[in-house]
């Protein structure tokens, strides 16, 4: 649901605001973190924006969905895992679950 779209990505904004009043200046950290809030207005701008409304065709339904919305959460996905793989290769991190599926993948797939 979009409103919980929005409080998510509100959350994920302010515990950014947070991590940078925490971090020094010069940290690595800071410029990932800086990027992932800068994306969050981003999408809250964007998401506004105004495009021709896709119609998703479920089994006995149909509903329109916001093309603008749908556009800039994929950007704000994109942006936030490129910055997340930055922050967890440089600071050696594992990432698992939900996150995971964000994060921009390397090298070759096997078939």
């Amino acid at each position: 649901m979009r409103s919980q779209v929005d409080h998510s990505i509100h959350e994920i904004r302010r515990e950014c605001t947070e991590a940078l009043r925490q971090l020094g200046e010069h940290a690595f950290g800071t410029i990932p973190i800086r990027s992932i809030r800068e994306a969050g207005r981003r999408f809250h701008d964007d998401a506004n924006l105004e495009f021709r409304l896709i119609v998703d065709v479920w089994p006995h339904r149909r509903r329109e969905i916001d093309a603008g919305f749908l556009i800039a959460l994929g950007e704000f996905r994109a942006t936030v895992g490129q910055q997340v793989a930055l922050l967890a290769g440089h600071y050696d991190l594992d990432i698992e679950g939900d996150l995971a599926t964000v994060l921009p993948k390397l090298g070759k797939e096997e078939p």
